[in-house]
Order: structure tokens, then sequence, then C-alpha cells
């Protein structure tokens, strides 16, 4: 059972091309019937040698952020690899980031059961990052919510949020599950809190802000293993 747990574990992947990396990317996430996806736009501020170091044959790149379950990593990223033929330079980048806590109907959606609970893969991921006094709790909205959410936040030992705009990608799927509809520009905030306050932070979000407020929030969190800067 708890081996079980482990692999219905969510996954942020993260993947960085340029424009017509893009269009392969999202051919093959429609192919695999991924619908909830973010996307923005990255201005490259690195030097070009930085860059090539990356993957990144260029200063502007689109990044885009979807969810899937753990067991489903390794397939897809042999499908993107084959794609967009990522071991070649200058193509881009993809990174696969475990969650550490989700929204209990994101989670329902995306492993298609109802017995998902918020935080089911917390335990081993926690022992992960016991060293990290902080957590990164990600959330993604409709566009101008986000002072009221950061607002909320701190209320439980946020310090503040940087916020970015991103537009939402084949989010039909999504909508029609859940019962509502999204605004196609989104913004995303990165709020970095006390690993102790996580799940309050979370919670008071989901309440205020969630699925069926205006602001159609969907609040994640990752590990977050070393910081610089937040010490009190």
């Amino acid at each position: 059972m708890q081996e079980q747990q482990k692999d219905m574990s969510l996954y942020l992947i993260l993947s960085v091309t340029d424009a017509r990396g893009e269009k392969t990317l999202c051919s093959l996430l429609d192919q695999a019937n991924i619908p909830l996806r973010f996307q923005f736009r990255g201005q490259g501020t690195a030097n070009s040698e930085l860059l090539r170091m990356c993957g990144l044959g260029e200063s502007d790149r689109i990044i885009t952020v979807w969810f899937i379950p753990k067991l489903a990593v390794p397939i897809l990223f042999t499908k993107m690899g084959a794609a967009l033929q990522l071991k070649k330079r200058g193509t881009g980048i993809a990174v696969s980031i475990p969650l550490t806590a989700a929204q209990m109907n994101l989670a329902r959606f995306i492993h298609g059961q109802e017995t998902y609970q918020i935080e089911k893969n917390g335990g081993d991921m926690e022992k992960m990052v016991e060293k990290s006094n902080y957590s990164m709790v990600v959330v993604a909205l409709n566009q101008g919510f986000s002072d009221e959410v950061i607002d909320t936040a701190r209320q439980f030992g946020a310090k503040g949020g940087t916020i970015i705009k991103a537009r939402r990608r084949g989010l039909d799927e999504a909508m029609h599950f859940w019962g509502i509809s999204l605004q196609e520009e989104q913004e995303i905030l990165f709020i970095i809190v006390p690993r102790e306050h996580k799940k309050a932070v979370m919670t008071a979000i989901s309440k205020e802000y969630g699925l069926h407020s205006p602001a159609h929030s969907i609040v994640l969190a990752l590990p977050v293993e070393e910081t610089l800067g937040l010490e009190s």
C-alpha cells in the first residue's frame, strides 16, 4: 500500500523551449491527453555562454508547466527526448519536480481517483527536505486576485511573493471536470513560507480563492532544500 501511494505522487514538469519546440511539445501533450498546463514567455538575462550550457540557444524562450503522476514521468520524458531532441545542445531543457502537497480536487483530476488526499505523498518527501525550514507554495489563478492572495499568505507567515504572467493551454477537459470557466490569461504566484505553515497557507488560499471562487486558483507546494536571504 505504501509503494502504491508513492507511485500516485504528483510531479510538476517544467520545460524550456523555443517557439518551434513549443509547437512540438503541445502536440505531444495533446496526444498524451494532458489537459492542464500553463505557459509563459521567458526573457533571458544570462550571458550567451550560460544559456548554451543550459541548452538554450536564444534569450527568448517559452516555459511550459504541467502536472502528471509519478509513474508517467519516465514514459513522457522518453517521448519528449525523442520528439524535441533535448539531448542536442540548444534545443531546450525539461525537469521534473516532486510536489509535497496539492489541492484534493487537482489530485483527483490528475489521477481520476476519489480517494487521493491533499498530502498523500507528504511523508517521504518531507523527510527529503527536512533540513530546510521553508516550502514554496505555487498558486495559479485568474488575473486581478494576486495581491489579495499574498495578503492572505502573509497572515500565516509568508513575507511576500513573486507574480508572473501566464496563459493556460488545453483546459477544456479540466473546466468540464470542475464545472467552471477559467480565464486564458493567468497569473502564477511563487510564495516562500515556513514549512510548518505550509498547510495553513494552502488551506486558507483554497478556502478563500479556490476553484469555485472568482479567482479559480490552483494551489500546490514544492520542496525547498536550500535558501538564501530568508533568515530572520
